[in-house]
């Protein structure tokens, strides 16, 4: 059957309920039609008229599939951004902590160190520099080696130089 008008297919429903198909279809165009079904006797009309719903049908489907992948990469897309940020920010916030624990650590050692200033008496002029130690003592120690009962491979030059030497 073949409807007067153009119908939107993605807001139409059919359903089947108790053994009865039920289809509501939305209209493209708003107003009434004169027919709801037109009588084509050509089959040649009718196959191309055909051909073309269905290479419209393909475009549709193909079109909504892209977009729907494109808008699935842009939910990607969005997530990793927004995971960015928060690793960006957790970073920030240990910097900081270390940062703090730093300048608290540097705190404490220099107050250790003014307390031990405090508590040092007073020094000679002279005992400011540091001791340094005389030299080690010295000593000789002996090492013998035995000799190695073992034989060394003879070497080919050796032998060419006996034969030429005799």
């Amino acid at each position: 059957m073949f409807l007067t008008g153009k119908i939107v297919s993605e807001k139409s429903q059919i359903t089947v309920e108790n053994g009865r198909v039920k289809m509501s279809l939305k209209k493209a165009a708003v107003g009434m039609w004169k027919v709801i079904s037109v009588d084509i006797a050509d089959k040649n009309l009718l196959l191309q008229r055909r051909q073309e719903e269905i290479a419209d049908y393909r475009n549709r489907t193909e079109k909504s599939g892209q977009d729907k992948s494109q808008e699935k990469i842009e939910r990607r897309r969005d997530l990793v951004l927004q995971q960015i940020k928060v690793e960006e920010d957790e970073r920030k916030r240990i910097h900081s902590e270390k940062q703090k624990l730093k300048c608290e650590a540097l705190k404490q050692m220099q107050i250790n160190d003014d307390q031990e200033n405090t508590k040092k008496e007073p020094r000679e002029s002279g005992s400011d520099r540091a001791v340094i130690p005389g030299p080690r003592i010295s000593r000789t120690i002996r090492v013998q080696f035995t000799k190695s009962e073992r034989q060394r491979p003879a070497r080919e030059n050796e032998q060419t130089e006996r034969e030429i030497g005799n």
